[in-house]
């Protein structure tokens, strides 16, 4: 693919993103497109349906997850600014905002590709949790899905009528939510 339409797709999968995050899954294609500041028809050339926009964005969103896993690999940083910073850029992903959409469209379960990247990311997440459990950060009992759970969780979208200085607080919410993985100090 061309490098000018290659960032296209990117740029419409991260208007997607951004929309149905703030908007839910109902935005137009059209508004997509204009957020993404191309054309109609250059959303429909790389994504000719619905259906197939919501494909390509969850699996640029595993494709999000897989790099974040990549980088806590080849980190050289202390084992908790690594993991610190692994959970941090997974709830930077926006995960509980994008959801529903993506739990709601039966065609994401039924695409066998998809399916199997999501296992494989998911496999991948597991290691990560491993070693950090390892590391003494994170309880025994965190699976795959409690973790994402948690991270879904707080970072849904917040309601239009929460006092403007809310979001100023999600840092704390996110050390929160990492003392609750850490292990229960031994008494």
């Amino acid at each position: 693919m061309r490098s000018d339409a290659e960032a296209n797709r990117q740029d419409l999968l991260t208007a997607a993103a951004r929309l149905i995050s703030e908007q839910g899954d109902g935005v137009s294609m059209r508004v997509i497109a204009q957020k993404a500041e191309v054309g109609i028809g250059t959303l429909y050339r790389h994504f000719p349906t619905r259906d197939d926009l919501m494909i390509g964005l969850a699996n640029s969103i595993l494709d999000e997850v897989d790099a974040a896993v990549d980088r806590f690999i080849h980190s050289t940083t202390s084992p908790r600014t690594r993991w610190e910073s692994y959970v941090a850029e997974l709830a930077g992903l926006n995960l509980g905002a994008l959801a529903g959409a993506l739990r709601a469209d039966d065609h994401l379960r039924d695409s066998q590709p998809l399916v199997t990247h999501r296992d494989d990311t998911m496999m991948a997440m597991a290691a990560v949790l491993r070693t950090a459990q390892t590391e003494t950060l994170v309880s025994e009992d965190v699976t795959v899905p409690r973790f994402l759970l948690g991270i879904i969780q707080f970072t849904r979208t917040l309601p239009p009528n929460a006092p403007p200085d809310i979001t100023a607080e999600l840092p704390w919410l996110l050390r929160a939510y990492l003392r609750g993985l850490a292990p229960a100090p031994h008494a």
